[in-house]
Protein backbone atom coordinates (compact mmCIF):
# COMPACT_ATOMS: atom_id res chain seq x y z
CA UNK A 1 0.00 0.00 0.00
CA UNK A 2 1.56 3.26 -0.91
CA UNK A 3 0.20 7.15 -0.21
CA UNK A 4 -2.67 6.01 1.89
CA UNK A 5 -4.18 7.11 5.41
CA UNK A 6 -5.96 5.28 8.15
CA UNK A 7 -7.85 7.77 9.84
CA UNK A 8 -10.78 8.29 12.36
CA UNK A 9 -11.60 4.53 12.44
CA UNK A 10 -12.93 2.66 15.53
CA UNK A 11 -12.56 -1.12 16.19
CA UNK A 12 -11.87 -3.56 19.13
CA UNK A 13 -8.57 -4.10 18.23
CA UNK A 14 -6.53 -2.48 15.03
CA UNK A 15 -8.70 0.11 13.89
CA UNK A 16 -6.06 1.15 11.37
CA UNK A 17 -5.41 -1.71 10.32
CA UNK A 18 -5.53 -5.31 11.43
CA UNK A 19 -3.22 -8.44 10.60
CA UNK A 20 -3.63 -11.91 10.34
CA UNK A 21 -0.79 -14.14 9.57
CA UNK A 22 0.11 -11.48 6.80
CA UNK A 23 3.07 -9.42 5.96
CA UNK A 24 1.66 -6.44 3.78
CA UNK A 25 3.91 -3.90 2.76
CA UNK A 26 2.88 -0.23 3.61
CA UNK A 27 5.07 3.25 2.09
CA UNK A 28 4.15 6.79 2.81
CA UNK A 29 1.10 5.51 4.94
CA UNK A 30 -0.25 7.58 7.47
CA UNK A 31 -2.47 6.27 10.78
CA UNK A 32 -4.20 9.10 12.50
CA UNK A 33 -6.99 9.76 15.34
CA UNK A 34 -7.76 5.89 15.30
CA UNK A 35 -9.36 4.31 18.37
CA UNK A 36 -9.79 0.76 19.66
CA UNK A 37 -11.20 -0.40 23.05
CA UNK A 38 -8.22 -3.16 23.12
CA UNK A 39 -5.09 -2.95 21.53
CA UNK A 40 -3.63 -1.70 18.55
CA UNK A 41 -5.09 2.17 18.03
CA UNK A 42 -3.18 1.90 14.43
CA UNK A 43 -2.04 -1.43 14.03
CA UNK A 44 -2.29 -4.68 15.52
CA UNK A 45 -0.19 -7.38 14.29
CA UNK A 46 -0.40 -11.05 14.52
CA UNK A 47 1.97 -13.73 13.20
CA UNK A 48 2.92 -11.03 11.23
CA UNK A 49 5.50 -9.18 9.90
CA UNK A 50 4.75 -6.23 7.82
CA UNK A 51 7.82 -3.62 6.60
CA UNK A 52 6.49 -0.23 7.19
CA UNK A 53 8.64 2.55 5.08
CA UNK A 54 7.84 6.13 5.59
CA UNK A 55 5.29 5.80 7.72
CA UNK A 56 3.42 8.25 10.38
CA UNK A 57 1.58 7.19 13.59
CA UNK A 58 0.12 10.46 15.28
CA UNK A 59 -2.81 10.57 17.65
CA UNK A 60 -3.54 6.96 17.22
CA UNK A 61 -5.11 5.71 20.52
CA UNK A 62 -5.89 2.10 22.52
CA UNK A 63 -8.17 1.43 25.72
CA UNK A 64 -5.52 -1.40 26.54
CA UNK A 65 -1.98 -0.78 24.72
CA UNK A 66 -0.40 -0.27 21.87
CA UNK A 67 -1.50 3.14 20.74
CA UNK A 68 0.43 2.74 17.24
CA UNK A 69 1.22 -0.48 17.24
CA UNK A 70 0.66 -3.85 19.08
CA UNK A 71 2.00 -6.98 18.10
CA UNK A 72 1.90 -10.76 19.24
CA UNK A 73 3.97 -13.50 17.80
CA UNK A 74 5.09 -10.68 14.71
CA UNK A 75 8.33 -9.00 14.18
CA UNK A 76 7.24 -5.99 12.00
CA UNK A 77 10.22 -3.65 10.63
CA UNK A 78 10.03 -0.09 10.43
CA UNK A 79 12.33 2.27 8.22
CA UNK A 80 12.32 5.74 8.41
CA UNK A 81 9.27 6.21 10.63
CA UNK A 82 7.24 8.67 12.77
CA UNK A 83 5.21 7.07 15.94
CA UNK A 84 4.14 9.88 18.12
CA UNK A 85 1.58 11.21 20.56
CA UNK A 86 -0.14 7.76 20.98
CA UNK A 87 -2.03 6.87 23.77
CA UNK A 88 -1.27 5.12 25.96
CA UNK A 89 2.56 3.65 24.24
CA UNK A 90 3.57 3.35 21.23
CA UNK A 91 4.87 -0.18 19.96
CA UNK A 92 4.01 -2.85 22.49
CA UNK A 93 6.01 -6.18 21.80
CA UNK A 94 3.87 -8.99 23.26
CA UNK A 95 5.58 -12.59 24.59
CA UNK A 96 8.04 -13.44 20.97
CA UNK A 97 6.99 -10.53 19.61
CA UNK A 98 10.25 -7.89 18.38
CA UNK A 99 9.81 -5.13 16.42
CA UNK A 100 13.09 -3.86 14.43
CA UNK A 101 13.42 -0.03 13.97
CA UNK A 102 16.22 2.15 12.57
CA UNK A 103 16.02 5.57 11.31
CA UNK A 104 12.88 6.16 13.43
CA UNK A 105 11.31 9.10 15.79
CA UNK A 106 9.60 6.73 18.50
CA UNK A 107 8.57 8.92 21.76
CA UNK A 108 9.36 6.83 24.52
CA UNK A 109 11.20 7.31 27.64
CA UNK A 110 14.35 6.11 26.06
CA UNK A 111 15.06 6.13 22.25
CA UNK A 112 13.91 3.15 20.88
CA UNK A 113 16.80 0.67 20.17
CA UNK A 114 18.34 0.59 16.46
CA UNK A 115 20.69 2.12 14.38
CA UNK A 116 19.91 5.73 13.49
CA UNK A 117 16.62 6.20 16.19
CA UNK A 118 15.53 9.40 17.68
CA UNK A 119 13.37 10.23 20.36
CA UNK A 120 12.16 13.89 19.45
CA UNK A 121 8.87 15.81 18.98
CA UNK A 122 8.63 15.50 15.19
CA UNK A 123 7.11 18.65 14.87
CA UNK A 124 3.98 17.25 13.02
CA UNK A 125 1.30 19.86 11.69
CA UNK A 126 -1.64 18.68 13.89
CA UNK A 127 -4.69 19.12 11.04
CA UNK A 128 -4.52 16.30 9.07
CA UNK A 129 -4.58 17.94 5.92
CA UNK A 130 -4.07 17.35 1.87
CA UNK A 131 -1.07 19.06 0.84
CA UNK A 132 0.34 20.89 -2.25
CA UNK A 133 -2.38 19.16 -4.09
CA UNK A 134 -2.08 15.49 -2.84
CA UNK A 135 -5.19 13.05 -2.76
CA UNK A 136 -4.08 12.01 0.34
CA UNK A 137 -4.43 13.65 3.96
CA UNK A 138 -1.37 13.26 6.09
CA UNK A 139 0.78 15.16 9.04
CA UNK A 140 3.60 17.97 7.43
CA UNK A 141 6.90 18.28 9.22
CA UNK A 142 6.93 21.82 10.47
CA UNK A 143 10.37 23.63 9.83
CA UNK A 144 12.76 22.92 12.26
CA UNK A 145 11.79 19.42 13.04
CA UNK A 146 14.73 17.13 13.53
CA UNK A 147 13.09 14.60 11.85
CA UNK A 148 13.88 16.48 8.68
CA UNK A 149 17.25 15.02 6.74
CA UNK A 150 18.16 11.73 9.01
CA UNK A 151 16.37 8.76 7.19
CA UNK A 152 18.65 5.95 6.22
CA UNK A 153 21.33 7.79 4.73
CA UNK A 154 21.47 4.73 1.76
CA UNK A 155 19.03 6.49 -0.51
CA UNK A 156 18.03 3.06 -2.29
CA UNK A 157 16.02 2.41 1.10
CA UNK A 158 14.45 5.94 -0.04
CA UNK A 159 10.89 5.62 -1.70
CA UNK A 160 11.11 7.47 -4.57
CA UNK A 161 8.16 10.09 -3.62
CA UNK A 162 6.32 11.29 -0.41
CA UNK A 163 2.66 10.53 0.00
CA UNK A 164 1.40 13.90 -1.90
CA UNK A 165 3.98 12.58 -5.18
CA UNK A 166 7.07 15.02 -4.11
CA UNK A 167 10.39 13.24 -5.28
CA UNK A 168 12.66 12.27 -2.65
CA UNK A 169 15.72 12.72 -1.55
CA UNK A 170 15.30 16.45 -1.01
CA UNK A 171 18.32 18.55 0.93
CA UNK A 172 14.97 19.63 3.53
CA UNK A 173 17.18 21.37 5.88
CA UNK A 174 19.43 23.52 3.54
CA UNK A 175 22.74 21.69 4.72
CA UNK A 176 23.83 20.49 1.11
CA UNK A 177 22.59 16.73 1.20
CA UNK A 178 19.93 15.33 0.36
CA UNK A 179 18.28 12.92 2.13
CA UNK A 180 14.89 11.15 3.42
CA UNK A 181 13.03 12.40 5.97
CA UNK A 182 11.47 10.45 8.99
CA UNK A 183 7.83 9.72 7.76
CA UNK A 184 5.13 10.15 5.27
CA UNK A 185 6.02 13.40 4.35
CA UNK A 186 9.14 15.10 2.88
CA UNK A 187 9.88 18.42 4.07
CA UNK A 188 10.76 20.92 1.43
CA UNK A 189 9.75 21.79 -2.64
CA UNK A 190 9.47 19.75 -5.38
CA UNK A 191 7.80 18.84 -8.66
CA UNK A 192 4.42 17.35 -8.22
CA UNK A 193 3.24 14.80 -10.31
CA UNK A 194 -0.79 14.24 -10.11
CA UNK A 195 -2.56 11.69 -12.89
CA UNK A 196 -6.02 13.01 -13.97
CA UNK A 197 -8.42 10.14 -15.25
CA UNK A 198 -8.14 10.05 -19.29
CA UNK A 199 -11.94 11.30 -20.43
CA UNK A 200 -12.98 10.17 -24.24
CA UNK A 201 -15.36 11.99 -26.11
Amino acid sequence: MNNVTFSGNSAHDGAGCANDQSNPILVNTTFSGNDVTMYGGGMINTESNPPLTNVTFYENSANASGGAIFNEKSNPILTNAILWANSPDQIVDYGTSNTTATYSDVQGTVVFPGTGNINQDPLLVHELLPYDGSFTAMHALEEGSLAIDVGNPDLASCPAMDQREVPRPLDGDGEGQKRCDMGAYKFGTGIIFIFLPLVRR
